[in-house]
C-alpha cells in the first residue's frame, strides 16, 4: 500500500543564540486516515537530536532539539544548500554572517579551522576589498575625490574573487566533506 505524508510545516525552523538549545516540534500526517504512517526520524547533524525517533500513527508529533554549543564569534563556518549565502565565512558579532539578510533554506552549516595560510589570505583578501571597494563601480568621483577600482582587461571591475581565484584554488577542497 502506497501513501503519501504530509507536513504540518513546509520548513522546520528555530532561532538558537550560541551556546543555547531549543526545541521545535512538527507534525507528519499519514494521506489515508485509516492506514498509519509508520517510519525513523534521522539527522547527520550531531547538534540536532531527534527526540521523537520513531512514528508510527495517521498523525504523529515528531519532537527535535537543537543545540547550538560550540559557535562563537571569530569561527569560521562553512555553509552549503543556501540560495545566497553558500561559502565560506567568519562570524561576526552575535554570530552572525556580516551583510547577509534572513533566509529560509535547508543546507548545513559547518564549522572550520581553517590553515593558517587561509587565515592569512582571508585577511590579504579583506584588506584588498577594503582598498578597491565595490566592484559594482568602476570609477567613482565625488568633487575633487576621484577613485579608479583595478578592472579586468575588457574594463569591467574585478571581484575579490576574481582577484584572488589562483590563491583560493588550493582551499576549494580542504574539507572533503564540504562542497563549497
Amino acid at each position: 500500500i502506497e501513501g503519501k505524508l504530509t507536513f504540518s510545516v513546509r520548513l522546520a525552523e528555530l532561532s538558537v543564540a550560541p551556546g543555547e538549545a531549543a526545541e521545535g516540534a512538527f507534525t507528519i500526517f499519514a494521506s489515508q486516515e485509516e492506514i498509519p504512517a509508520q517510519g525513523y526520524v534521522l539527522t547527520k547533524d550531531e547538534r540536532m537530536e531527534c527526540k521523537t525517533e520513531w512514528f508510527n500513527g495517521v498523525q504523529e508529533k515528531i519532537v527535535y532539539r537543537f543545540c547550538a554549543d560550540g559557535l562563537q564569534e571569530g569561527d569560521w563556518i562553512a555553509v552549503t544548500g543556501s540560495l545566497s549565502h553558500n561559502g565560506v565565512y567568519q562570524l561576526g558579532t552575535g554570530c552572525t554572517i556580516e551583510g547577509a539578510g534572513d533566509e529560509s533554506w535547508t543546507g548545513r552549516v559547518w564549522r572550520l579551522s581553517p590553515p593558517a595560510g587561509f587565515l592569512r589570505l582571508a585577511e590579504e583578501i579583506a584588506a584588498w576589498a577594503r582598498q578597491h571597494g565595490d566592484p559594482a563601480l568602476a570609477r567613482e568621483t565625488f568633487g575633487a575625490y576621484s577613485r579608479a577600482m583595478s578592472t579586468t582587461g575588457g574594463g569591467r571591475a574585478l571581484s575579490w574573487q576574481e582577484a584572488f581565484a589562483p590563491a583560493l584554488a588550493p582551499y576549494r577542497r580542504m574539507y572533503t566533506e564540504v562542497k563549497v
